[in-house]
């Protein structure tokens, strides 16, 4: 039975492009254009509105607004800097991947609305906070 579901998921991805990109990440397109968003002020980083990241992303074409829209794989969002990261003024805090530049403009808005600053030390989240076992 697994196998045969493993055949119908690969198979599924033949529309989307090579399916070989599975298993080899660098047959995947990336975008040609990466725009550095930078911090505003100087001061830790107290939140991230992680809503507002992947509403970004959607924007770039990363997501689906609507079952039937086609998702771009080149597109994306990588953020440089986390909660409780010291930054300055200037300093990257997210690359975007998109080679349109009004969706650019958008999602870098949203980025940096998603990012709250503080003057004082913010103390960084515990990924792990024990094992069991």
């Amino acid at each position: 039975m697994t196998e045969v579901l493993w055949t119908r998921w690969q198979s599924s991805l033949k529309p989307r492009g090579d399916p070989d990109a599975v298993y080899n990440t660098d047959k995947l397109k990336i975008s040609d254009t990466i725009t550095e968003v930078c911090a505003d002020s100087d001061g830790y980083i107290q939140s991230i509105q992680s809503e507002l990241i992947g509403k970004s992303s959607m924007i770039l074409g990363g997501g689906r607004t609507a079952k039937d829209d086609v998702i771009d794989l080149s597109v994306g969002v990588v953020l440089s800097k986390k909660i409780g990261d010291k930054v300055s003024k200037g300093d990257v805090i997210a690359r975007i991947y998109c080679d349109n530049a009004d969706k650019t403009k958008e999602a870098e808005t949203m980025i940096k609305d998603a990012y709250t600053f503080s003057q004082e030390y913010v103390e960084k989240n515990v990924l792990i906070k024990g094992i069991v076992g």
